[in-house]
């Protein structure tokens, strides 16, 4: 049999391809610059413009009447605004210059007031004046007889004498006194008197010093009382006295004061 003795054709041999064969080659790098004449697309068609034909403005002749009327009006309140507002500003200003002028004269009134309480203070308050006075040494007695007048136009309230404001000198040197208590207690009316007997203890001595020697004798003394207005005053008085002389006198400047005080009661003028 000739077909089964027959053989396939022969394969023609491939030779391999080595990697570093020309072949093998890297892509194409894009160009860098701009492209040449032949290869840039062709420029757009130029743009035409469309034109139409606008119609005139539309607006209703009512709307635009309303709006210049609304401007109109804008203008007007804000004119008036302007106007009232500096009205404002000068009431504001007469109102501040009012209220100034009536602070002043509250003060001035108040001030004016306080001055008439005090002078009106002044006149009212009770002033206690010594106006007699007689020493009586006897082997009996030893006193002083003191008579107080009233000389304001309010009374004198707990009038008394005040024994530690009180001092007796005998030719300069003092003496003991008979008692440290307070004599008095009373009231003493407007242009009303009261008198008191001042106890003084004098020494055999002293008796002898003034009868026989013709020594001073000078009593020094206070007095306190109130006004209405619970306010406290005081009279301070001084006398002197010898045996030829035959009475009492009223200190000189140098030995003694005598004198009411200058207390301003301040509760007189000060409203509770």
């Amino acid at each position: 049999m000739a077909e089964s003795g027959a053989q396939p054709p022969p394969q023609p041999q491939v030779k391999a391809v080595p990697k570093n064969h020309a072949t093998h080659k890297e892509p194409p790098k894009p160009p860098t610059g701009p492209p040449s004449g032949a290869d840039a697309p062709p420029p757009p068609p130029p743009h035409k413009k469309e034109s139409c034909t606008c119609r005139p403005d539309q607006t209703p002749w009512w709307k635009s009447l309303l709006e210049t009327i609304a401007v109109s009006v804008g203008l007007c309140v804000a004119v008036i605004y302007i106007f009232q507002l500096r009205e404002m500003r000068r009431a504001t200003v007469a109102t501040e210059d009012a209220a100034t002028a009536a602070g002043g004269a509250a003060k001035t009134a108040s001030d004016t007031l306080k001055a008439s309480n005090r002078n009106f203070y002044i006149e009212e308050r009770p002033y206690v004046i010594g106006e007699a006075f007689d020493l009586t040494i006897t082997a009996e007695k030893q006193s002083l007889h003191i008579v107080f007048r009233n000389a304001g136009r309010t009374p004198a309230i707990d009038f008394r004498i005040d024994p530690p404001g009180s001092s007796l000198l005998l030719d300069g040197k003092p003496l003991d006194k008979s008692t440290e208590e307070g004599i008095g207690g009373s009231n003493i009316a407007s242009d009303a008197t009261m008198s008191f007997d001042f106890p003084l203890t004098i020494s055999e001595r002293g008796k002898t010093m003034f009868e026989k020697e013709d020594k001073e004798l000078i009593f020094k003394g206070r007095v306190l009382y109130n006004d209405v207005f619970g306010c406290e005053h005081q009279t301070q008085f001084c006398f002197a006295a010898r045996a030829r002389w035959g009475k009492t006198k009223i200190c000189s400047a140098t030995d003694g004061r005598n004198g009411v005080d200058a207390n301003f009661c301040q509760q007189a003028v000060t409203p509770q």
